[in-house]
């Protein structure tokens, strides 16, 4: 990993988690995470609501006990994992790793502590994490597809990335950038002695399961250890050739223009792959794809096949972009306006009934489903007053029957 790491200017000089010792912070997210399932050991954080105010005082003191060397309880590292259908058309499942209520609320307030540390590091080009959205990423797409300038890039989506990345590499990888040694000393001691009792449809494992690589889905360490690692490799790819980067967690797009694109292209590729090789990383060409605008002279080229295939849709951060001359705000106005129609359909039919129940049903479902989408469209695409008045129409007899 030394090899791949790029020094950061501005870092604070290091980090200092501060613990509130009265536990009114952790309190509070309890009572915020109530409906959440319990771990192994079956505290549920509702069950964790109802407790005094001083009871998480004492949690709290655990903390600073643990801050100042002490071993993370077993009982802690012993973590419940429910297989999920994931929600791309096939049949693969998504482990989420659910942790002991202790573990989640202590680890939670130590990230939480860390905050400004983090964005002291956290590359421009990461829009994952605090005080970040993936509309810059869409925006900054866009933007480069509606000028219709020749233009090759690459989305490159990491197989099973939570599953391979190393607790070990992430950790040193923090500390270059400053975060305190017993910070990452209760971090290693969890990773290293944590077992997992994985969960499907009513069954479980029989035995627990020893994990050797990997950080937990549902672990507040695991969304730093990714930030970490994208950061370092947006600033490490930029260096390597010339190109824009952009990252989400496992998701990296990378394009270029201009007259050298193709042998900027084919470096950062080739880049990348040194850089997720030394990382175990593996690409996932069933989800990534090459995209280009202009000249289609390499699109049969090895490293973009590699990557995935080439399509006149990127799908970014769950949102398409057409690669044509179909404009973005065209996309924009197509997808909200079309999913915000099928909502009102669906409303329609699924809550008939003129009484004044139903119609206040049906309002807070529109505020829920519809409203929003037609929110975000205006984000993108201001529409006429043509427009809004008949979309004002539509809503009102929706709603009102």
């Amino acid at each position: 990993m030394d090899d791949y790491f790029v020094p950061v200017d501005g870092i604070l000089a290091q980090a200092q988690p501060e613990f509130d010792l009265t536990g009114k912070s952790m309190f509070s997210r309890a009572r915020a995470q109530k409906k959440k399932t319990a771990g192994h050991d079956d505290w549920r954080p509702g069950d964790l609501a109802i407790l005094p105010q001083e009871w998480f005082a004492l949690l709290a003191l655990w903390n600073a006990i643990l801050k100042n060397g002490a071993a993370v309880p077993e009982i802690w590292k012993d973590v419940r994992v429910k297989l999920i259908p994931k929600n791309d058309g096939t049949a693969n499942m998504r482990p989420l790793g659910i942790t002991s209520i202790a573990w989640r609320l202590r680890v939670m307030e130590l990230m939480l502590s860390l905050k400004p540390w983090v964005l002291s590091w956290l590359c421009p080009d990461v829009v994952s994490g605090p005080e970040r959205s993936e509309d810059d990423l869409i925006e900054r797409m866009a933007e480069a597809i509606a000028r219709q300038e020749p233009l090759l890039g690459a989305k490159i989506d990491l197989s099973k990335c939570f599953d391979r990345i190393s607790h070990i590499r992430a950790l040193r990888l923090l500390q270059k950038f400053g975060l305190p040694d017993e910070v990452a000393r209760i971090v290693m001691d969890f990773y290293d002695g944590v077992t997992m009792q994985l969960e499907c449809d009513g069954a479980h494992s029989n035995e627990p399961l020893r994990v050797r690589n990997g950080v937990i889905q549902g672990c507040s360490f695991s969304v730093l250890a990714m930030l970490a690692e994208a950061s370092n490799y947006c600033r490490w790819i930029r260096a390597q050739a010339q190109v824009e980067v952009g990252a989400y967690y496992d998701d990296r797009t990378i394009w270029a223009t201009g007259p050298s694109k193709e042998r900027e292209m084919r470096k950062a590729l080739l880049a990348t792959q040194r850089y997720d090789m030394d990382a175990g990383w593996l690409w996932n060409d069933g989800k990534g794809q090459n995209f280009q605008i202009g000249s289609d002279s390499i699109a049969n080229d090895g490293i973009l096949a590699q990557v995935g295939k080439q399509k006149d849709m990127l799908t970014l951060i769950g949102v398409d972009l057409p690669t044509c001359a179909y404009t973005y705000t065209d996309k924009v106005r197509d997808v909200a306006f079309g999913k915000a129609k099928r909502e009102l359909r669906r409303i329609c039919i699924g809550v008939p009934g003129k009484s004044g129940r139903d119609r206040y049903r049906r309002k807070k479902i529109v505020n829920a489903l519809v409203l929003p989408k037609l929110v975000w469209g205006a984000h993108w695409f201001r529409p006429c007053f043509s427009t809004l008045r008949r979309w004002d129409s539509m809503i009102e007899r929706c709603v009102n029957g």
